[in-house]
Order: C-alpha cells, then structure tokens, then sequence
C-alpha cells in the first residue's frame, strides 16, 4: 500500500526548510518544521521500508547535524530535533541498530571536554562529522536521549530484537548516568532532564528484567528524588513526585530480594517519619507520595499522632503550609468521616479556641477547609457546633474570631445554619463587628459581605450594617483593615450589581424593594465617600474612599466588566443607568468630578494619584465644561511654578489629567485651552525654556517668583512619557532634543 502523497510531500518541504541558512536563528521556525516532522513520522510507524519516503535519511542526516551544529537554538526547538531524529531513525532503521548507535556513538562518554561525532545513521549513508563544543556537549546528549526515551514502547522499546544487555548498556550504563549529572546540576536543562528521568524510568520497567531495580540503582534514585524536593525550577517538583511514584513501583516488587529492606514503601514510611524533621517540607512532599502506595488507610491508622502533630505544626509556617496541605488531601482521599471526626475535629476545635497563633487559624481556613467541605459536606457543621458549645462556657477573642470565620466560610458555600436568616440577629456576629481587634472586625464585615449566591437582592439588615461598619472604620490607620475593608465590600458590590441585573431583567423588578434598597444605599455612599473627599478630611478618610469609590465605577461604570466575563461591567452599567434614571447616581456627576479635582491637590502623592486616575479614566469634558477647564489648566500651570514641592506635582498633575480629560471628550486640548500649539507639550516647552532663562538669571529670584522649572518638566514629561498620556510619543524630533537639553542643563 502506498504511502500518503502528502506525508512524502511534508517531509520534502521540512527537509528542504531546514537547509536554508537565512532561517537559522529562528527557533520558532525551526520548532514549526519539527513539530512537522514529528507528526508525519507518528504516520509511518506501520509503514514498510520499501513504501517509505526517500527524503527520510537526508532527514535523519539534517536534524543531526541541526541539533549538533545549532547550538543557540532554544531548549524547546533543540529537545524536539531530539524527538524527530529519534522518530526518523526507528522508521528507517531496525530498533537494534537505533540502540546500538544511541549506546555507543551518540550518549557515548566523551574523553575531552569537546567532541567531534562521526557516525553513519544508515546503510549507505555518507559519514557525518559533527563538532560539539565543551558547552553544549551535555544539552547535545541530554536532547539525544530525550528524544528516544518519547518514543511509544511498540514502536521500539518493546522489541523482541533487541537483548537485554543492550537495553541494560543503553537504560543504565549511557542514559542514567548523564540524566543523574543533570540532576543534580540546576541550569535551563534541569526540567528537561527530569521529564526524561520519569519517561526513563517507565522505560526501564519495561525492558531491563522485568523492571527489576539493583541496589545501587535505586539507592542513586532515591538521592536524586530527596535533593530535589525543593528545587527552585518550576515543574521539577512534580516530576519528582512522578519519579518517586515510578521507584516505589519497582521497590514493591516482592520477588526483587537485591531491593534493601528500608526502601520498600511501608518500611520508608516508617523511616521519613522518624528521621526526618517536620520542618522542612521535603517531609511531607515524601509523604504525599508514598502513604497511597504503603497501604494508606492502615498507614494513616498506625502512625496518626505523629501525623497529625506535623500536619498542625504545618498550619504554623507560611513556607510549611501548601506542603503540608498536598498531604492533608493525600490522607482525606483514604479516611471515612468517622475516622476523620475522630482523629483531626479535636485538633482543629483546639486550633481554633485555643492557638495563640492566628496564622494557623487562617491557614486552616484557607487551606484545609475548603478540601475538607469538598470530602465531608457536614463537617463545618461540626466546627461550627463545637466553637459555640466552647463559647457558650468561656468566650474568648480565638473563639470570636474562629466564629466569624467559620460564617465567612458557611455563607460563602452555602451552609442553611449560617445563612443571613440565622445568623442575623447572631450576638457573636455583633459582638465581633465593633470587636476592638481588627482582624476580627473585619472578618465579621466579610461575613455581612459574602454570599453563596450573588443574585440574591441585600437586605435592609446587611445594608444597614455595611453603612455602620463604614462610618466607624473609615478612619482607621492600618493598612491591612483598609485592604480587608475594600476586599470584603468589592464582594458586596457584586452582589449589588448582580442580584439588581437579575431583578431589572424583569418590569417588576424596576420598582422591587430589594433593587429601592440599592439605590438607596448608592445614593448613601456617594454622599458618604464625598463628605470623606471634602477639604480637611484626614489621609486615612481620604484613600479610603478613593479605594472604595474606585471600586464603586470600576463595576458600575467602566465598559468592560468588574471581571474576566466580556459582559460583567457592561451590564454594571445597567445598574447605573437604573440608578441615574431614578436619581440616585452622583459618582459621575459634577459634584463628583469636583470632588475628586479637589483631591489633586492634595499633599499625599498617593491621594492626588488616585484622584487623578478616576478623572482620567471614568470622567470627561464636554462643551460647557470648557471654560471652567480652561481655568483649571491655567491653575494648573500656576501651581507648577510654586516652590512647594507638592504644590508643584499637583500642578503638573492636573495639567495632565485635564489634559486627558480634554482629549476624551473629542474637543481637543488645544481647541479650548489658552495654548496656540498643536498639542499640550509643545505649548509647554516655551514656558519651560522661559523658566529656564529666568533661573540662569538669577536662581534665588527665580526659584522664588515662580520659575522653579520642575513642575513645568514634570508635566512635559509625564504627557510624553506616560503610555496611558494621550499626548504619548507626540513630540517632533526638534522638540526632544529642546525638551532633554533642557534636563541636561538643569542635571549639570
């Protein structure tokens, strides 16, 4: 039977490819046609010799000589050559020969540091010569043997006519002592050598006496599995749970008496247990991968104190945690309920009423639980039961706060006894939102927040909590209170916005209590984060709102969505044509605009810079706005020749943000702007040249009188520089040259 046309015509086409020089430094290119060549091989595997295209042993000659000679290639494109040649040389050749050349020529010890190759790849084949550098010579072998380690064992692993020395010489004598070197040497090959160190173990099961594992061997796998745990390439953990999988497979065997006796999985349960530390994580990542071989219910049964001593020790230790949670679900997969109430629910009660440590009661939270409810759904019913049987005889603030965070979680998933309805009037729920902890304070916001369900409309309860949770914690000076503040009421904003798009999607729910209520409340807050903007307002009142307002139009407002759906803040803008056709909407009204203008010139950079981005972003000029944006260009100008230093930033700062603003508006900067030049910039450079005379003259009078210069650059440069500055790259050469001139000067 004939082959394909096309394959034979694929081959041509890559071989022909591959010759041309002009196309030599591109890996893309060149990962392309391997990709190519690969697929069409995977075609021929049951093709005969006589029925093959003639094209293959230039082939087989090309990728060698490409893998050899273009060593800059990138790791990718050169492992992929290692694949087609490999694929190429098992269609063209029988699997003893293919074998015999890998053990002999290719993965053959080299005596010097460079190498030149000499090899024929087939009958008749002209002899290559290939150099190698000392530096690639690894990465020419490693490639090598990746590339005939992917090969489907039918194909050439399971031949019958190949010996069993041969594949010993090949698996163990060639392959494994380079995969070892590269094991344990950390460079851009490491995740490549072990992806081949897994494949290269499934193969050695296959082939060399039934899998059966020397002493030696897997004494030197075991070294390479336990120095690697902690590797920082990423991947190369996981390979090494794969490869740790793959050894245990051969150390079970009972039949293999040369395996040493610690090595078999239930006796190296026993021996990472008590010989290693549960402060380092390679403890546990050993553990996740040999309790499911070593009988894992019996396993977890007979040493469960010791297992659980590490598991909560892990809960402790940020660098602990996610090791000892991959361990915790390994143990989950293979302990009923009963089992896991009686062995882990004291613990966790204890975490939770009685560690000092509050990272250990988050990390339970975040980590264990959320598995936890996955395997047992009633299982923070029982938490939940066991706090408040704690509470009832001594209240503590461990409890409080372990009970606001197993309502946090029981809302969030959906828990009947922790739904708003039974927990509205809770006295734990009140008690921990004026809490003097913070931590606690706004756990229990959270709690008001969060729901399984976003479309449900918000209650007049949660509504009125929300307002009073705000007023008093609006001024707070910590940091992580106003992150945690903002994070929670993001997470109620969604429900607003979600819960009123399903009541508007129906004429009843234009005027249903649950959707008044909302805009009721939108009308509240936009009064509230204006009164937190006005002059004289603290820093703290001030970034707070500005947050919060952010967070308002980024959802309400923006055009394309608070999230990863295309439609998610489109539809947000329904809620707010909603809210401005009934006349509760002022967070893009002119009050509002002005609110945030005053804010530019405010002393906290930090204040002016979020202003100024809500201007920029969510607000716009239009016609009979010109003239009052005249004047606050012109101010802005002012301000840049003040020698206060932040008087001269809010000066270039509002300067640019008008700018902007003038720009979205489809007016024009310059169409209503008191400047006689094409563009911003161009009409500031003169006035940045002028200040310059002016300090030359005499820089105290200068410095002084409203020439300073920085503010002028500042804006100048800001409008240039800035990628978001609609006046971005808009400079004439000449004027570059005047503007950096001008910096050189002032710098020298």
């Amino acid at each position: 039977m004939a082959i394909d046309s096309t394959i034979a015509g694929t081959l041509s086409h890559s071989l022909n490819c591959l010759k041309q020089p002009s196309l030599a430094n591109d890996s893309k290119y060149f990962i392309v046609e391997f990709r190519s060549i690969i697929t069409s091989c995977q075609k021929l595997t049951s093709t005969s010799n006589s029925l093959l295209p003639p094209c293959l042993g230039q082939l087989a000659d090309t990728l060698l000589t490409s893998l050899g000679s273009l060593a800059h290639l990138s790791l990718e494109a050169r492992s992929l050559c290692g694949v087609a040649l490999a694929l190429v040389l098992c269609t063209i050749s029988e699997p003893s020969s293919v074998a015999l050349m890998y053990s002999k020529s290719f993965l053959s010890p080299s005596a010097s540091g460079g190498e030149t190759l000499r090899v024929r790849l087939y009958k008749g084949a002209p002899e290559l010569s290939i150099s190698i550098s000392s530096d690639d010579l690894s990465t020419f072998r490693l490639c090598l043997a990746h590339g005939l380690l992917q090969i489907q064992p039918q194909s050439f692993w399971l031949s019958p006519q190949v010996s069993q020395s041969t594949w010993h010489s090949l698996l163990v004598g060639r392959m494994f002592p380079l995969l070892e070197t590269e094991a344990f040497t950390y460079s851009h090959r490491t995740l490549l050598a072990f992806k081949s160190l897994v494949v290269w173990a499934k193969r050695f099961r296959l082939n060399t006496m039934n899998g059966r594992l020397s002493s030696s061997l897997a004494i030197s796998l075991l070294n390479i599995i336990a120095s690697n745990w902690e590797n920082p390439f990423n991947g190369v953990r996981e390979q090494n749970s794969l490869l740790l999988e793959q050894l245990l497979a051969m150390t079970s065997m009972e039949d293999n008496e040369e395996i040493p006796t610690l090595l078999r999985p239930p006796n190296l349960v026993e021996l990472v247990l008590t010989e290693m530390s549960w402060k380092v994580k390679t403890k546990f990542f050993f553990l996740s991968v040999i309790i499911p071989v070593a009988s894992p219910l019996s396993t977890v049964l007979s040493f469960y104190e010791d297992l659980i001593e590490g598991l909560v020790l892990s809960l402790q230790y940020t660098h602990l945690v996610s090791a000892g949670t991959e361990l915790y679900r390994v143990i989950l997969e293979y302990i009923p309920q009963d089992k896991w109430s009686h062995l882990f629910l004291p613990r966790i009660l204890t975490i939770l009423s009685e560690s000092e440590s509050t990272l250990a009661k988050l990390n339970l939270f975040n980590y264990w639980m959320g598995p936890t409810i996955k395997k047992y759904r009633n299982c923070l019913d029982l938490v939940y039961d066991g706090l408040r049987g704690q509470a009832s005889t001594k209240l503590s603030d461990d409890i409080i706060l372990s009970i606001v965070l197993t309502l946090k979680l029981g809302r969030k998933e959906g828990y009947e006894e922790m739904s708003w309805p039974a927990i509205r009037t809770s006295p734990y729920l009140s008690l921990a939102l004026t809490h003097q902890n913070e931590h606690i304070r706004t756990t229990a916001f959270a709690v008001v927040c969060v729901s399984s369900k976003t479309s449900g409309l918000i209650t007049t309860d949660e509504f009125t909590l929300v307002r009073n949770f705000l007023e008093e914690n609006v001024n707070s000076d910590s940091s992580p209170l106003r992150q945690a503040l903002i994070n929670a009421f993001t997470t109620l904003l969604v429900r607003l916005r979600d819960s009123c798009l399903q009541a508007l999607r129906t004429h009843e729910g234009v005027g249903c209590d649950g959707v008044v209520r909302s805009m009721t409340f939108l009308e509240w807050l936009f009064r509230f984060l204006a009164s937190c903007l006005e002059i004289g307002s603290n820093y703290q009142r001030k970034i707070t709102a500005l947050e919060l307002y952010k967070v308002v139009l980024s959802y309400l407002a923006d055009e394309n969505g608070g999230e990863r759906k295309s439609n998610a803040k489109a539809d947000g803008q329904r809620v707010m044509k909603h809210c401005i056709a009934v006349g509760k909407w002022g967070f893009t009204s002119e009050i509002g605009r002005e609110s945030l203008l005053f804010c530019i010139s405010d002393s906290a950079e930090d204040v002016r810079e979020s202003a100024a981005r809500l201007l920029a972003t969510y607000f716009k000029i239009i016609e009979p706005d010109a003239s009052r944006f005249n004047l606050l260009f012109n101010k802005g100008v002012s301000l840049c020749g003040d020698p206060m230093f932040y008087n001269s930033e809010a000066g270039a700062l509002l300067v640019y943000t008008v700018t902007c603003l003038s720009y979205k508006g489809g007016l024009g900067a310059t169409k209503f702007l008191d400047i006689k030049f094409e563009r911003v910039c161009s009409g500031l450079l003169p006035h940045a040249e002028n200040q310059f005379a002016a300090l030359k003259t005499d820089i105290l009078l200068g410095a002084t009188g409203g020439s300073p210069l920085y503010g002028i650059l500042r804006a100048v440069g800001r409008l240039e520089l800035d990628p978001s500055s609609p006046e971005y790259h808009t400079l004439s050469p000449q004027e570059i040259n005047r503007f950096v001139n001008l910096v050189e000067a002032v710098v020298h």
